[in-house]
């Protein structure tokens, strides 16, 4: 079965610092915190180590505690690593997917937004080969017992994790803010592809029949962050 603790060294590749950035989407619930993000010296933070102000409120809510802006900035790396597990890797049963690199980009569009889509997504490939299962957007035991059924074996498992890839991108493509963040969220979701894809020991270029889209994901990541 998956387990968390291995995406969390990962994870702190990408995060780890304050985001006042006005233009993140975060932003519209900020923390009563400012000046601790040195580019925007006069706007509250919204997100410290890649959890926002909002996703903190419903962690406090759920231990329970109070949340404050002081408790917020001062989050230790031990609540970091609990709200991940509590709120990201619980919300898809992570613990109970067979697969690592599912369980991890399904974990990756809890933390990055856009869940629900992904699990559609997911649902509607699976519903395609037969699962009799609802696109309801609900990461449930039907879908879960379906997943785990359909990538019982290698090459179903590299067919689904490159399918997430490109819907994951698709959706990120999708949104008002991806014109500034798009490098850095196409590398993401490259790195957690080929992550997934190591877990089952083939290396990269051993598919020849990776979708259209998923090459484009390598090719436009390397433009990108070229030209950013």
């Amino acid at each position: 079965m998956a387990n968390y603790r291995k995406i969390l060294e990962h994870v702190k590749t990408f995060e780890g610092g304050y985001s006042a950035d006005p233009v993140d989407n975060a932003s519209r619930d900020s923390s009563p915190v400012a000046g601790l993000d040195k580019r925007y010296p006069t706007y509250p933070v919204h997100t410290y180590r890649g959890v926002t102000w909002r996703t903190w409120k419903e962690y406090a809510r759920r231990k329970p505690f109070l949340a404050t802006g002081k408790n917020f900035v001062e989050m230790t790396l031990a609540q970091w690593e609990d709200l991940l597990k509590t709120l990201y890797w619980d919300a898809v049963l992570g613990d109970k997917i067979q697969s690592q690199g599912i369980a991890e980009n399904l974990f990756e569009a809890v933390w990055g937004g856009g869940l629900r889509r992904l699990v559609i997504d997911l649902q509607t490939f699976l519903i395609a080969r037969g699962y009799k299962i609802e696109a309801d957007g609900a990461f449930g035991p039907k879908t879960l017992a379906a997943v785990n059924s359909y990538a019982s074996n290698q090459t179903a498992e590299r067919t689904l994790i490159d399918y997430l890839a490109a819907k994951r991108l698709e959706y990120l493509q999708g949104l008002d803010d991806w014109w500034k963040y798009r490098a850095g969220w196409s590398r993401r979701v490259k790195e957690v592809r080929d992550r997934a894809i190591s877990y089952i020991g083939e290396t990269l270029n051993e598919n020849p029949e990776l979708p259209i889209a998923v090459i484009g994901l390598a090719i436009g990541t390397y433009l990108l962050v070229k030209n950013a």
